[in-house]
């Protein structure tokens, strides 16, 4: 081979490999800004789709508690009254010393 033709050979590889160097760079970068687009998108719903669960657990935090209030309340009623029943019982209950 010619000294020409290698000189021009060397220079064309070295010219395809900073081409290649720079398109790989290139796709790296664009590929890297795409992925973080994706990753921003992702955890923007992750935090809408958590705040919509909490927002769920409180609501249904809330209604446990007003039923536990509603049970408690009717759970006193229900001794309040079992006590009135016994006391009307022994009321009525004959004595056993005349």
């Amino acid at each position: 081979m010619s000294s020409l033709k290698r000189m021009l050979v060397t220079r064309i590889d070295r010219y395809a490999r900073a081409v290649a160097d720079e398109t790989a760079t290139r796709m790296t970068q664009q590929l890297t800004a795409h992925l973080d687009e994706i990753v921003r998108s992702e955890m923007k719903e992750l935090a809408r789709m958590l705040r919509q669960q909490g927002d769920a657990a409180d609501e249904v935090a809330e209604t446990f508690g007003r039923t536990l209030t509603r049970l408690s309340s009717e759970i006193e009623s229900l001794g309040a009254a079992l006590r009135d029943l016994q006391a009307g019982r022994a009321d009525a209950q004959p004595s056993a010393h005349p």
